[in-house]
């Protein structure tokens, strides 16, 4: 089931997961997959997205604005510390 569910990654990435990683699947793979596979089928879909949430809740030891992907720090501070002139300084 989540060889079927991941198929499409090979071909549109992860986008992917329009496709097969949406609840109108729930009655197909109820009936080939039983009430085990839809318990899989659903954990599958929460932890991809457990995954994307991830990259979303980083903050910045310096100045405490979010992050992408887990970064300690922001793309401001990051400039700052590496003597780059950032947003407007003169």
């Amino acid at each position: 089931m989540h060889e079927w569910m991941d198929d499409g990654y090979k071909y549109l990435g992860r986008d992917h997961r329009f496709e097969r990683h949406s609840g109108a699947y729930i009655d197909y793979v109820l009936k080939t997959w039983k009430k085990e596979g839809v318990i899989e089928f659903l954990n599958h879909i929460i932890d991809d997205f457990k995954g994307t949430l991830a990259k979303f809740t980083g903050k910045c030891v310096v100045c405490g604005k979010d992050t992408w992907k887990g970064k300690k720090l922001c793309v401001v501070c990051y400039g700052k510390l590496n003597g780059e002139k950032v947003g407007g300084e003169e």
